[in-house]
């Protein structure tokens, strides 16, 4: 039912929603309107994971690739982490296996007010860990205005009173068992004040898609020396939403690399 499943996803203002309807349209041979429908997810993308879609769909060539180095694997596949932790911290420094929790705990300790502001709608229960509507496109605008933004002052001292004042309450957008307050303390310590200003940028800009695919490790070596690094095994591959969150990192000259272990010959 094709032409069902364009006019329902036409009238659709979410995301993957203009991608299946491209998808469709290729299938039906309708190339002038892939191609207007690419120029208006461009124009305005509802997601960054949208916007790549639209600029790869149908089209030749490669991505850049990530930075990447090896290292031999002498474990079990599952103990990725834990030894990718020991090679990268061999010669000093310390680090943690956080994946997303680090970037949404940022994000979420600057932004708290923002969350828990009392928006019309946004709680209709006592147990909620976060509004109704944070992950809607309209969620930074019916708060614009009310509430200071986060961003316009000094980030790090914000989020050291959040940690204090916040440690141990629930927030739908990360863990404390995971995030643990000394944790953060010890990012806060290492990653200079423009860099969580960055990686708090990042997610503000897609809050929806930056859910996932964050490096697996957070690395320090001292004050100002740190780095993330997503971890892979012999055989595995960086998924889309990886390689979209260390494409944003680079960007942003946020030091990031893949460390991808290889099997060893016996």
């Amino acid at each position: 039912e094709l032409d069902l499943a364009l006019a329902c996803h036409a009238r659709s203002t979410l995301p993957p929603a203009r991608e299946r309807r491209m998808r469709i349209l290729r299938r039906l041979g309708d190339g002038p309107g892939v191609e207007a429908l690419r120029a208006s997810v461009l124009a305005a993308p509802w997601s960054a994971l949208e916007e790549d879609f639209a600029r790869r769909f149908g089209r030749t060539g490669r991505r850049a690739p990530a930075p990447m180095f090896e290292a031999p694997l002498a474990e079990a596949p599952a103990a990725v982490e834990a030894q990718a932790l020991r090679v990268l911290t061999a010669n000093g420094g310390v680090g943690w296996h956080l994946e997303n929790h680090l970037p949404m705990a940022l994000f979420g300790l600057a932004f708290w007010e923002w969350m828990f502001a009392p928006v019309k709608g946004a709680f209709v229960n006592a147990f909620q860990t976060g509004p109704t509507d944070l992950f809607w496109p309209d969620f930074f605008a019916a708060r614009q205005g009310r509430l200071a933004d986060p961003l316009a002052g000094p980030l790090a001292p914000r989020l050291r009173r959040a940690i204090r004042a916040k440690a141990g309450i629930a927030n739908r957008l990360f863990s404390w068992r995971r995030a643990a307050p000394e944790i953060l303390h010890a990012v806060l310590a290492a990653v200079p004040e423009e860099d969580l200003r960055k990686l708090v940028r990042i997610v503000r800009e897609d809050l929806p898609g930056k859910r996932s695919g964050f490096p697996d490790l957070a690395v320090v070596y001292g004050p100002g020396e740190y780095e993330f690094v997503e971890v892979k095994g012999p055989n595995d591959q960086l998924r889309i939403q990886q390689r979209l969150w260390i494409e944003a990192l680079r960007e942003r000259d946020l030091p990031v690399r893949v460390l991808r272990f290889r099997a060893e010959r016996a």
